[in-house]
């Protein structure tokens, strides 16, 4: 069936071959570059923003695991110092 198809459709391939190949105006080519710009540069903004985000999230998770693996310790010690008083 796609054999079919194809054969069906080249001679309209022919056909556009022979069409002109359109080129932008300056004005046009100039307002479709600052569209792009605009929106490379507010993609970037939103890039640093969620970067500052993330970064903060990560500062926080650090100091909660950190926290959470020092009061651990703690605890380990204490239990250690009780287990070494009962010994007495």
């Amino acid at each position: 069936m796609t054999q079919k198809r194809d054969d069906m459709m080249a001679p309209d391939l022919r056909h556009l071959r022979h069409l002109p190949t359109l080129m932008p105006d300056d004005a046009t080519v100039e307002r479709v570059r600052r569209r792009c710009h605009a929106a490379i540069a507010r993609r970037q903004v939103r890039v640093e923003r969620s970067q500052r985000r993330a970064s903060f999230g990560r500062r926080m998770l650090e100091q909660a695991l950190m926290g959470g693996l020092a009061l651990t310790y703690l605890v380990a010690v204490i239990l250690d110092v009780v287990a070494l008083v009962r010994l007495k």
